[in-house]
């Protein structure tokens, strides 16, 4: 058997493409034992395994010259430092990963539930504690755009927010004096040391201009509530459901008002 590997018969062992192991040939980190005919690369099978480690580095995300680093001078403590740094990175990265797929779990079984609705739509529903970030101070929501981006950049110190929307915590006043000018921020996250409680409540959906239309949607939150013998006991949440990720069309985008009552 031959005792050496062509360029072509490597890539195709090790899943390292011939332009990759070029470039690994030309910043020293992978070297073929010798040229042949033609100048043509020639690695050996002992090579294999080192193809293999160097590969392993990169899924691990080290950097190629943390990795020549590592490969010309590795020892079992150097590589097992290495390895658990690598692998509170790769933790951390899980857990981030984890946030977005119950981001976009969350997403997906929102819209569907407003897709089954005929909207507008309002009903009692009971729900579960839910956890989220609150923001301490009002702001006003037609142009305080710089407090809503500090917020942002302070829960993704915590979680991954990036991918949530912010909703509007209002006073539950709002419903007898129909000012949606100012409120506090949350963003919905199962790490947020905020909780708004569990409870039964009177949850509306309605498209993104009829929402903004407030004194007309308020007005029917607040007949629902008086003809159920209902009373607010806590403040409205605005949140939107279908945004500008899912549709491009105003007239589709979905809010969903929802305040928590007793009675």
């Amino acid at each position: 058997m031959n005792r050496y590997l062509k360029i072509r018969e490597f890539s195709q062992m090790t899943g390292i493409n011939a332009p990759l192991l070029r470039y690994y040939d030309s910043i020293g980190l992978l070297k073929p034992s010798y040229r042949g005919e033609n100048n043509y690369r020639m690695y050996g099978y002992e090579q294999l395994d080192e193809a293999w480690m160097i590969e392993t580095f990169r899924v691990l995300g080290v950097s190629l010259s943390d990795i020549k680093n590592i490969m010309n001078g590795r020892s079992p403590d150097s590589s097992i430092i290495m390895l658990k740094k690598q692998l509170a990175a790769t933790q951390e990265h899980i857990q981030k990963l984890e946030a977005l797929k119950s981001r976009i779990s969350s997403i997906i079984e929102s819209a569907e539930t407003v897709a089954s609705l005929n909207v507008p739509s309002i009903s009692l529903e009971h729900l579960d504690t839910l956890r989220c970030f609150i923001s301490k101070a009002s702001v006003n929501i037609d142009n305080d755009i710089p407090s809503e981006a500090s917020f942002i950049m302070e829960c993704q110190k915590h979680t991954l927010c990036g991918f949530s929307d912010i909703g509007y915590l209002y006073q539950k006043t709002v419903l007898c004096d129909r000012d949606m000018r100012n409120a506090r921020m949350f963003i919905m996250s199962s790490s947020g040391p905020d909780t708004f409680e569990a409870g039964n409540y009177v949850i509306s959906y309605d498209t993104f201009n009829n929402t903004h239309n407030s004194a007309a949607h308020l007005k029917r939150l607040q007949s629902f509530i008086h003809d159920k013998h209902l009373e607010p006991d806590g403040g409205l949440l605005e949140e939107p459901v279908v945004n500008e990720m899912l549709t491009d069309n105003r007239d589709e985008m979905l809010i969903r008002l929802s305040i928590r009552v007793k009675g």
